[in-house]
């Protein structure tokens, strides 16, 4: 018998504006990623993928950083991390190798300069590590992104 369960992760935020104290504002667009059905006894991680965007008034460097959600970890959980918790995380890569964080943990997202008035598109990339032995049910986190420019 095969048992599966539905597993959503949310990168927090619809759309928000920043406006610092300079000229420059930046509005900010963040898509959930969904992971869909997890599948106890496949042998393949679960991966997904979903953007983030950006559009500023002026050519600013931009740094986009992501909280660790519930986890004190190098690996995000959902509600904490324990043997019964699924884990996933968030990369900045498509090969799911550089883990998308904060600045005193894990990578960032940086673009020096992008064009001001243009919507710049991030891939986030997301995944769940085969092997894990969680009850059926519905997962989510909350995780949350920050613009600093």
């Amino acid at each position: 018998m095969t048992r599966t369960l539905a597993v959503a992760s949310v990168l927090a935020g619809a759309l928000l504006t920043a406006t610092p104290a300079r000229a420059a504002s930046c509005s900010l667009v963040v898509w959930p990623i969904a992971f869909g059905t997890y599948n106890v006894f496949a042998t393949a991680p679960t991966d997904t993928d979903a953007s983030v965007s950006f559009n500023c008034t002026a050519s600013v460097s931009i740094i986009i950083t992501l909280s660790a959600g519930n986890a004190s970890s190098l690996v995000r959980c959902n509600t904490g991390c324990s043997p019964t918790q699924l884990s996933y995380n968030l990369y900045l890569d498509a090969a799911r190798t550089v883990i998308w964080g904060d600045q005193s943990h894990w990578s960032v997202y940086s673009n020096a300069h992008p064009p001001a008035g243009t919507w710049v598109y991030v891939q986030a990339y997301g995944r769940i590590p085969a092997g894990q032995d969680v009850a059926a049910g519905s997962y989510t986190d909350s995780v949350v992104v920050t613009v600093i420019y």
